[in-house]
């Protein structure tokens, strides 16, 4: 009884489970290193090529300013005053929550509390804000990995990992579809769940607002936005190494990798998301998936960058690492 109460007591220790997730993070590494023999120098190779990383910079920070005005139009549809500078300042220092401090204090939590602060509105608020606007990514990511399956059907269908991931996204499309409609058409209903009645209450307040529909669409175009910028920088990267695959293939597979890598397994997504896009990439051809291991390591060196611009964007926050973790 004594050994259960003290690994339970160890398990819920915040410096336990970040080292946790960093040495999961670096286990993966090591087994998809050694077991693949992936070439870091190629790597290295590619961040010296000024050329591409001004390139792949400006498409992360344009994907960033997209998911900031996204965002910025839900707090606009839950009546909150906002600017899209001080959005983007949240965002980015987000990013060096996600990033450089492996917390359980995840970066969208930290920029919901700044958000709160700034404008004085609840949290639970602000972070039911948070969510929409990752609901109105993860729904265009897996919308568009159904398009590139479309698009390039005869090529696709061969696969059959590709065939049942395409049946699961589509179910999920369709589940996540059917509850927008229940929400938006019951938007009057009340449950004894007080998140479901936020949801809910979330719902009223859009509908009263003139120009709502006009609002959710500028949401979906900003997410599209986002997404193609993603997909833009793993095209650069695979024609730097001299592969070139269709842009469709791309559509389908960025989309997957990203909703998959939004799983909060490891720091910065650092381990999984090289994983993921190697196993993905390789379905399709042997030696692809080490570009794959490349460029989404690339794409991680980037954002990286971002969270060092947001580490300085948050000394100049008036708020500390402590008060965000209590809030």
């Amino acid at each position: 009884m004594y050994i259960e109460q003290v690994m339970a007591k160890i398990l819920k220790n915040k410096s336990f489970q970040n080292l946790l997730k960093i040495t999961f993070s670096l286990v993966i590494l090591y087994f998809l290193i050694t077991k693949n023999n992936i070439d870091f120098y190629k790597i290295q190779d590619a961040l010296l090529d000024m050329k591409l990383v001004s390139v792949l910079m400006l498409l992360v920070g344009l994907a960033l300013v997209f998911n900031s005005y996204r965002w910025m139009k839900v707090l606009m549809l839950q009546r909150v005053p906002t600017q899209l500078s001080a959005i983007i300042n949240f965002s980015m220092i987000g990013i060096f929550f996600n990033f450089l401090l492996p917390s359980n204090v995840g970066g969208d939590v930290v920029k919901a509390i700044l958000a709160a602060n700034k404008w004085g509105e609840k949290k639970t608020k602000i972070l039911l804000s948070v969510l929409v606007d990752r609901v109105f990514g993860l729904l265009t990511m897996m919308s568009l990995s159904i398009l590139g399956y479309i698009i390039h059907y005869s090529y696709l269908k061969q696969f059959n990992e590709v065939n049942l991931s395409v049946i699961f996204i589509s179910i999920a499309v369709a589940v996540c579809c059917a509850m927008a409609a229940l929400l938006y058409f019951g938007a009057n209903l009340s449950f004894k769940f007080e998140l479901l009645n936020r949801v809910f209450s979330f719902v009223r307040e859009v509908k009263k607002r003139r120009g709502h529909i006009f609002d959710l669409i500028s949401c979906k175009l900003m997410s599209y936005g986002s997404a193609l910028c993603h997909i833009l920088f793993l095209f650069f990267v695979f024609s730097h190494y001299g592969k070139e695959l269709p842009f469709s293939v791309l559509l389908f597979c960025v989309p997957i990798a990203t909703v998959l890598m939004a799983v909060p397994l490891s720091p910065g997504g650092i381990g999984v998301g090289q994983a993921i896009y190697f196993y993905m990439f390789n379905i399709f051809e042997d030696g692809l998936g080490e570009v794959a291991f490349f460029a989404v390591t690339i794409l991680q060196v980037i954002y990286f960058i971002w969270a060092i611009i947001g580490s300085v964007c948050f000394a100049f926050t008036p708020m500390t690492v402590k008060e965000v973790q209590e809030g």
